[in-house]
């Protein structure tokens, strides 16, 4: 069988229709043929005009009309790549609600039809969509409308092609046929996925673009809530979405509106999301890891998560999205959802180049060059894991780099010392961490080296040496090592390197913004110090001077800029500033890293300030997230979550003598009850994230560390900024 079959009995039936002298038929006539088949009229007057057959009067001429259903040269009707798509091979899936193309079909067929039109490797969805997309199904009838006009994804036959997807690929018109098919090979490769057996939904080939352009010419638009209906149906039936991220430095996936919608609903449906990216793109990100402006812009594209402000061409398409995103995660909580997303996908890629290299080193294929490559990756790489929280994975890199560092003589260690004392610190463990920091400051003074690079490295150790001080209360020496760090860094940012080798992850070069990182680094730190002893006001100059530094730098997107906004907001709060410390922190949530340390301290801040300000629920919320955030990362014993622990105590007391009779003091059962519905309510519910609510041992340990406080009377004692170990 060579044709669809309907089509196939409409030529056959041709045959014993009364054709006049000229060999044509009426359309009327020609018509009636289709309806005995099951065939919509309409249809039938499409396949008519489309096929060029039809007189001015009327009249088709039959041996045209039968060579347009036959194709051109006649015969079956073939893809590019000679796939017969209509053949006698039965295809269970044809009318599938989640029918897909599968990978095989992409990387063979759509390939073979591209170079046949003479399209470009570069070309985007837009560009073969005319030509190649739509044209596909022209000639055939839709075997869900009954219609004239298929979809791309029900014009082609046989199981190595089409069949029921098992994902559904998130990505934008704009990306390019080939990073698309790329991308995909390589999701299956990485998974030991058949490409025969890998069936993808994609908008452009399964829905069907000649209703499309119908609605379109005559002005029909379908109702937002269906559409809304259908793709929720979409996405709970096939029930993974796997996003395709490019280029990773700034995704264009993430500045669209529908993209943002289908990552919106696959968490509102709670279905899995997976993140993939072209390899071509692997690859550049592997290659940025190496120089630490490579992790910096690592860095801004995990902070630069703004759903408010992806784009549509149909601007009322975006303005319904965004109120359905509003009323129902919002866009704060869809960022951060969309930011741990892409956190764990670049993590994941980082700590394979890693693995990477390692396995060509133990292989013997490395050369010294290439160890020093793998120092200097496994160092920034480290680096990054401790931003995102992940302790684990930063060890495990470091780990990595010694490794490297050990074999390759012209390469030091200095920077991964470094990085193992901030792991320390944030651990909790800050007496190691001082211990760490004071034999790399000796170290670095005994190598002699006075250049620009040593100078700065030194400066850094003794910044983080003063904040493992500050950690241990031990104040004074806090500020003189913080003085001494100022004092090595120098006034001038301009300082270039004298070439002497050595220094992995700086490299030979300081980075744009190294030196004001640092200087607003100990600028901040100076007023925590005072701040911790009660000089508010200095501490307020201090914080304020170092978001100057960076705003001037064009660096207000760091890490360091929100370290900085959550100071600010606790010297507010200290001067009774709530509504003011309110919008500092707010700042701090939108550059911090969802789900590391960092934002569990800018959760608690903003925590302690909206209890100030009496808003119990919003409260709980943030201190809550505060803690559940500490317990994943490990650091549930820490002084911070001790901390956090305590605000929840503080929380509970200050929301049920509001709600009790002035000077009526509630009992320690009442509070512990409170405190621990508060940590349940405020538990996060993303699928994505673990557990919903804390683990019994969890709720003990809160349990008893509420007893702690109430029985020390630590509530009294004044809060203390904790002193993060920033790079």
């Amino acid at each position: 069988m060579s044709l669809d079959p309907l089509l196939q009995k409409v030529a056959a039936s041709l045959g014993r229709l009364a054709l006049d002298g000229s060999g044509c038929v009426s359309e009327v006539r020609l018509c009636d043929v289709f309806c005995r088949l099951g065939i919509e009229k309409e249809a039938a007057h499409d396949a008519i005009r489309l096929s060029g057959s039809r007189d001015s009067h009327g009249c088709v001429d039959v041996s045209r009309f039968v060579a347009w259903l036959v194709g051109p040269g006649g015969g079956a009707v073939k893809d590019s790549s000679g796939t017969a798509l209509e053949g006698d091979e039965p295809d269970d899936s044809l009318c599938h609600p989640h029918r897909g193309v599968s990978v095989h079909h992409l990387a063979t067929s759509l390939r073979c039809q591209m170079r046949e039109a003479g399209l470009s490797p570069d070309a985007s969805i837009y560009d073969i969509e005319p030509v190649i997309i739509r044209p596909k199904g022209a000639r055939q009838i839709c075997p869900r409308t009954r219609k004239l006009g298929a979809a791309y994804v029900d014009s082609i036959r046989g199981k190595d092609h089409a069949g029921p997807a098992g994902f559904m690929l998130s990505y934008t018109w704009g990306y390019q046929v080939e990073d698309i098919i790329s991308t995909l090979t390589a999701y299956c490769e990485s998974r030991g996925l058949s490409f025969k057996a890998a069936y993808c939904w994609m908008c452009c080939f399964c829905i069907n673009q000649h209703r499309v352009q119908e609605a379109r010419q005559s002005g029909e638009a379908v109702p937002f809530a269906a559409f809304r209906a259908e793709f929720g149906e979409r996405v709970r039936g096939i029930g993974h979405v796997v996003a395709m991220m490019a280029p990773w430095r700034a995704p264009s996936y993430i500045q669209r509106v529908w993209c943002v919608y289908e990552v919106f609903t696959a968490f509102e449906e709670g279905c899995r999301t997976t993140i993939c990216m072209p390899p071509g793109e692997a690859s550049s990100l592997a290659d940025a890891l190496v120089d630490w402006t490579g992790v910096s812009a690592v860095w801004q594209t995990l902070a630069g998560v703004r759903i408010e402000h992806a784009q549509a061409s149909v601007e009322e398409d975006r303005r319904r999205i965004l109120q359905l995103v509003a009323e129902g995660a919002g866009c704060t909580r869809l960022n951060r959802r969309v930011a741990r997303l892409l956190q764990g996908w670049i993590l994941a890629e980082a700590m394979s180049v890693c693995q990477g290299l390692h396995g060509r080193k133990s292989g013997g294929w490395l050369g010294l060059e290439e160890l020093g490559r793998g120092a200097a990756v496994s160092a920034n790489v480290a680096s990054l894991c401790l931003q995102l929280g992940q302790i684990p994975d930063c060890r495990r890199a470091l780990d990595l780099g010694m490794q490297f560092a050990s074999e390759a003589p012209h390469v030091d260690d200095f920077e991964l010392r470094l990085i193992l004392g901030r792991c320390h610190g944030t651990a909790g463990d800050h007496r190691e961490a001082l211990l760490t920091f004071t034999a790399l400051e000796e170290a670095v003074c005994k190598s002699g080296d006075g250049s620009p690079v040593r100078r700065l490295l030194l400066a850094r150790a003794r910044r983080n040496k003063g904040q493992a001080h500050a950690n241990l209360c031990e104040d004074a020496a806090a500020h003189d090592c913080f003085a001494s760090a100022l004092e090595t860094l120098g006034a001038d940012p301009k300082t270039a390197p004298d070439g002497a080798g050595g220094s992995i992850a700086r490299g030979e070069s300081l980075s744009r913004g190294t030196h004001e990182l640092l200087s607003s680094s100990l600028h901040r730190s100076i007023g925590a110090v005072h701040l911790n002893a009660g000089r508010t006001k200095d501490a307020c100059l201090c914080f304020s001077r170092s978001c100057e530094i960076l705003a001037a730098a064009e660096l207000q997107f760091t890490q360091q800029c929100a370290w900085a906004e959550r100071c600010m907001g606790e010297a507010l709060l200290r001067l009774g500033r709530g509504e003011e410390a309110l919008v500092h922190c707010q700042r701090a949530q939108n550059v911090t890293m969802a789900g590391s340390l960092g934002a569990a301290w800018v959760h608690r801040s903003t925590g302690r300030i909206l209890t100030s300000l009496g808003q119990w629920t919003a409260a709980a919320k943030e201190l809550g997230q505060a803690w559940h955030i500490m317990e994943a990362n490990g650091a549930e014993s820490s002084i911070e979550a001790q901390g956090a622990l305590r605000d929840l105590y503080a929380l509970g007391l200050a929301w049920l003598a509001a709600g009790r009779a002035a000077g009526s003091a509630p009992s320690l059962g009442m509070v512990i009850g409170s405190v621990t519905s508060l940590l349940r309510s405020a538990a996060t519910s993303e699928s994505d994230s673990g557990s919903a609510r804390p683990s019994p041992q969890a709720l003990d340990g809160i349990t008893s560390g509420i007893r702690k406080f109430q029985e020390s009377g630590e509530l009294d004692q004044p809060y203390r900024i904790p002193f993060g170990y920033s790079d």
